[in-house]
């Protein structure tokens, strides 16, 4: 089965997108509207590189929050 998926405006790229085309990616998934990195292809390469060596990960889809208030703390 093939097919694409489109880039529009529910769907956004990171600021790390190109650099992480540039470094391989295999495949994406959409998480809160965003384009991340799924895998680049070799799980136990990506794995190995997790425990003893060095893995960067684009997680700009994530958001910050503030939480403020007289009950942030018991809140957080």
């Amino acid at each position: 089965m093939g097919f694409t998926i489109g880039i529009g405006p529910n769907n956004r790229k990171s600021c790390y997108f190109d650099a992480t085309v540039a470094d391989g990616v295999k495949s994406f998934s959409v998480y809160n509207h965003m384009f991340i990195p799924a895998h680049f292809g070799d799980p136990a390469a990506e794995y190995d590189r997790l425990m003893n060596g060095v893995a960067m990960w684009d997680v700009a889809a994530q958001r910050q929050v503030e939480i403020t208030g007289p009950d942030a703390a018991d809140l957080i």
